[in-house]
């Protein structure tokens, strides 16, 4: 695989091709930038099968170069030294992240997933996705769900409720019907927790767009758009009903 590293750290750097060299022997550093715009022209110019980018540049982001690339032919792996922001719109988009200082399983385990896309010639969808969620609200966004034969897309509005199925995630969707993703639900927590979900009991995580209704009696459960009920947990029960009211 053709590689090229956007990283403005030097050191980092250095260190990421001696990683590369060491183990994975079949990555070949075409060469490094540390601003975008000498980015955009390696990218054009030299076609990589793989992207190493760090979220930080200088006075831009890594996302900025994206958005102004046309063609997804290649797999990307960010860098980052943590950014709660940019790790929540890349695990949306169920793309591939390094934590700094990047640990070699990881980059190993990256690296190997990156082959197996180029191997089956995919258009990296996942990216491009995430590209037009930049410009996209909450609602109108489509989350990237990995499942055993496919990747999907789904209209985040769509998503009536989630349900855990022990490390695995239900999800149940108007769009697609039920989805079955390898992820615990906490992940999903994490990503759609915002204004629009709530995750009202340990097994449900559900989308204020799909709740009809909150019964009160047999301890208070919440009737969906999908006609399924879910029950509300007593020590999330105050929670639940702030958010459902404001």
């Amino acid at each position: 695989m053709k590689a090229i590293i956007v990283e403005d750290e030097v050191l980092v750097q250095k260190t990421l091709i001696s990683l590369l060299n060491k183990y994975c022997h079949d990555v070949e550093v075409l060469g490094c930038s540390d601003n975008i715009d000498d980015a955009l022209e390696m990218v054009q110019n030299l076609n990589p099968d793989l992207l190493f980018l760090d979220i930080q540049l200088q006075n831009a982001t890594s996302f900025d170069l994206l958005r102004r690339l046309e063609n997804f032919s290649f797999q990307c792996i960010f860098i980052t030294a943590f950014a709660q922001y940019a790790i929540k719109a890349i695990k949306f988009n169920a793309l591939d992240y390094l934590l700094k200082p990047v640990d070699v399983d990881e980059l190993i385990g990256a690296v190997n997933k990156a082959k197996a896309f180029k191997s089956k010639n995919m258009h990296n969808a996942s990216l491009e996705n995430f590209v037009k969620n930049e410009k996209l609200s909450q609602k109108e966004k489509r989350i990237t769900l990995t499942t055993q034969e496919s990747l999907e897309f789904i209209k985040v509005s769509n998503i009536i409720r989630c349900e855990a199925q022990g490390s695995y995630t239900l999800f149940i969707t108007s769009e697609k019907g039920n989805i079955l993703v390898s992820k615990h639900i906490k992940t999903f927590e994490e990503i759609l927790g915002q204004e629009d979900f709530i995750r009202p009991h340990q097994s449900h995580l559900v989308n204020r767009e799909h709740v009809e209704r909150y019964v009160k009696k047999d301890g208070g459960y919440i009737l969906m758009s999908d006609g399924s009920n879910v029950s509300v947990s007593k020590h999330k029960k105050s929670i639940f009903l702030a958010w459902l009211v404001g």
